[in-house]
């Protein structure tokens, strides 16, 4: 269960205005309680507005067409979920008793008006008012945040110890992920297709830069007077590169060339190509020492995840709860809340803070 992304949604919804059906919608229904737990409901009118705004941000997504058709079929099952356990986790926070001073509050508004870069209080309240929110509203949905992050950090944080040993345990279990591809640091220059010299000089040209790179000169200076008079390129970096940076054609050229040697002129984008190999890499396990603080960020976050699901499942079995899912949120159980819609890095440590409300664009901007 992606708490992290649980969170995000929640606040993602309170900034967009409610929809002109729902507006339109008869009341009472909108009123509807679909989520009772122990003392806290949620209605269908919060439902609605966090579902409609999940569909608004899939559609602002990047993701491919067949992509974000598959995952509009899980929203209404991804919200219910999002909403049930925000509800589950605030109704622990009144047992908890976890109240949040006003000057608390206050200063968690002050870092984010620094980090989300805005000026004075009147501008990051303008921007909010120009994405249809309040300040009122803003504060109110920061509080339930911090209320449920108190209760986290009560009840799954401090249960979880992460040392060494489970760092290299980790690592020893997930090699996979810490494995690096075949890599290749490479440099080339480009003998031009713009200019007054015919195809066969251009390939004179590249064919006599090869021979010399591959004889020991620099490139740079073999191709010096060709690229003050115009006719090559200046000596590219192409940096590190791993199977699929390149084109295909050069890649082929390039990739099973050693170190220090020149591919043959390569006919590519812009012109004739000549690459040459400065370090090649092979693919292998990094070291644990090289990886240890990479492997310990990651033994943590799922050390957080397990705990959390197992968390989040103990207060399910203690509560009181009455549950009326909508049409196609009846199977929530089975969702991963917001997981596709906000990936969260699984290098993430457990004691991470958690995402405060996103900001809206400085007014005027």
């Amino acid at each position: 269960m992606k708490v992290r992304a649980l969170l995000r949604s929640g606040v993602m919804a309170l900034l967009a205005a409610l929809p002109a059906a729902a507006q339109a919608a008869d009341p009472g229904l909108l009123n509807k309680v679909v989520i009772r737990i122990n003392d806290r409901i949620a209605t269908l009118h919060d439902y609605e507005t966090r579902r409609v705004e999940m569909e608004r941000e899939l559609l602002r997504s990047d993701l491919p067409l067949a992509e974000r058709r598959r995952l509009a079929g899980q929203v209404p099952e991804r919200v219910f979920a999002d909403l049930y356990q925000e509800i589950l986790l605030l109704s622990r926070a009144d047992q908890l008793g976890v109240v949040l001073t006003d000057e608390q509050l206050e200063a968690q508004l002050g870092r984010l008006q620094e980090s989300y870069g805005f000026a004075d209080r009147a501008e990051f309240e303008a921007a909010l008012e120009q994405s249809g929110l309040s300040m009122r509203e803003f504060r109110e949905q920061l509080r339930r945040n911090m209320r449920i992050q108190d209760v986290i950090g009560q009840e799954v944080r401090s249960q979880i110890s992460v040392d060494d040993d489970l760092a290299r345990k980790y690592y020893r279990e997930h090699k996979d992920r810490f494995e690096l591809p075949r890599r290749m640091t490479l440099r080339e220059i480009i003998v031009l297709d713009a200019g007054p010299l015919s195809a066969e000089e251009r390939r004179e040209i590249a064919a006599t830069v090869r021979a010399r790179v591959a004889a020991g000169e620099k490139l740079a200076e073999v191709i010096a007077p060709y690229h003050e008079a115009g006719t090559t390129s200046g000596v590219i970096e192409l940096g590190q590169v791993t199977a699929g940076d390149l084109a295909p054609e050069l890649e082929a050229a390039v990739w099973e060339l050693e170190a220090g040697q020149a591919t043959e002129p390569v006919a590519s984008r812009g012109g004739l190509h000549v690459i040459e190999v400065v370090e090649r890499q092979e693919a292998g396990l990094q070291p644990f020492n090289d990886v240890a603080e990479q492997a310990l960020r990651m033994a943590s976050e799922e050390a957080y995840q397990d705990r959390m699901s197992e968390y989040l499942q103990e207060l399910d079995a203690r509560a009181y709860v009455q549950l009326d899912p909508p049409p196609g949120a009846e199977g929530f159980r089975r969702a991963e809340p917001g997981e596709a819609l906000e990936p969260m890095a699984s290098e993430t440590p457990p004691d991470a803070a958690a995402p405060e409300p996103e900001p809206p664009p400085p007014a005027g901007g």
